[in-house]
């Protein structure tokens, strides 16, 4: 604008020698200041521009180095992700011919357990995967003996372990065993086994036996069974039958019997005798050696008598009929 306003009044004063040197003056001084003082206010607008990107770029550079630290952590992470899922990742495009042609044949690490195929598109050995070994089980069963069942030739050997293994029992009359069981080798918790052709109403001493898959073996403490008596089906034998203290009103009749019986007397005036209605007295002590004492009876009378004794198995032995005669 201000070009504009010197033109024109240059026009009207161009004829006026000291008004156009005046001019020439102003013109020049004009020319001289324009871009000074465009560039002072272009400056100042800068400079408050400036004011404000300086701290934007501070907050910028702040975030940004933040930013940068994040990704380093972060790269370091997947570098140690990166090591640990080597040999867990997919090898399939190793072996694509995009990729080598691209890449060329890569480099896998020795330890890398390769599928067979793309091992051997690539030259390399297939790495055997590494073998697992189980610790040595070195430690026996405990052995605990639960029940020791018997009957008159045989015992029945209950007991369980801590671990499954087999099942053997070793028995004799003493501590030296001298017999043993058959081997049972199913490997179990619970284990029952049978001894048979024992002697009846015998003591016996056994001990358990069982071995686990690793061979090592458990044994209980000795222990002890007794068998079973044979059933008692034999009656009393019964022997040296007499009559003593004969009175006129008494009479006393003895015996013996070869095991502990009862004692009892049948008495009848007589000379036969019928035990159904015959009087009788009786002893239920278990005795061999009897006596029982008959009162009541008549003077010169003949009397028909038996015996009778029974064991604790109710096994019964009577006598044949006897007789004697009472006194005056």
């Amino acid at each position: 604008m201000l070009h504009i306003a010197l033109y024109e009044l240059n026009k009207g004063i161009m004829k006026n020698d000291t008004l156009r040197t005046l001019l020439g003056y102003v013109l020049a001084a004009s020319l001289a200041l324009s871009p000074a003082m465009a560039f002072a206010k272009e400056n100042g607008r800068g400079n408050a521009r400036a004011s404000v990107s300086a701290s934007e770029r501070a907050d910028v550079r702040a975030h940004t180095d933040a930013d940068e630290q994040e990704d380093a952590d972060e790269n370091g992470r997947k570098d140690g992700r990166a090591n640990v899922a080597t040999c867990l990742t997919a090898f399939g495009h190793l072996i694509a011919p995009g990729w080598i042609k691209h890449h060329g044949t890569t480099t896998v690490a020795s330890h890398c357990f390769l599928p067979f195929g793309i091992a051997k598109k690539l030259g390399l050995e297939r790495p055997s995967r590494p073998a697992t070994t189980t610790p040595q089980d070195m430690t026996a069963p405990s052995v605990f003996v639960v029940t020791s069942g018997t009957g008159t030739t045989t015992a029945t050997i209950t007991w369980f372990t801590t671990e499954h293994a087999d099942s053997q029992v070793a028995y004799g009359t003493t501590t030296s065993y001298g017999s043993v069981t058959a081997l049972n080798s199913g490997m179990t918790f619970l284990h029952s086994v049978t001894i048979t052709g024992l002697a009846p109403a015998t003591t016996y001493h056994f001990q358990v036996k069982s071995r686990d898959a690793s061979g090592n073996l458990g044994t209980s403490a000795d222990g002890t069974f007794t068998t079973k008596s044979l059933p008692d089906t034999a009656a009393p034998v019964l022997s040296a039958l007499s009559v003593s203290g004969l009175g006129s009103t008494t009479a006393t009749i003895s015996w013996a019997t070869d095991e502990p019986a009862t004692s009892k007397v049948y008495v009848a005036s007589g000379t036969s005798l019928d035990l159904a209605t015959a009087d009788a007295v009786l002893n239920t002590d278990l005795v061999t050696n009897h006596a029982i004492t008959v009162g009541g009876l008549s003077a010169s009378t003949t009397y028909s008598f038996a015996v009778r004794s029974q064991d604790a198995a109710g096994n019964t032995a009577t006598s044949g009929t006897s007789s004697f005669v009472t006194g005056l």
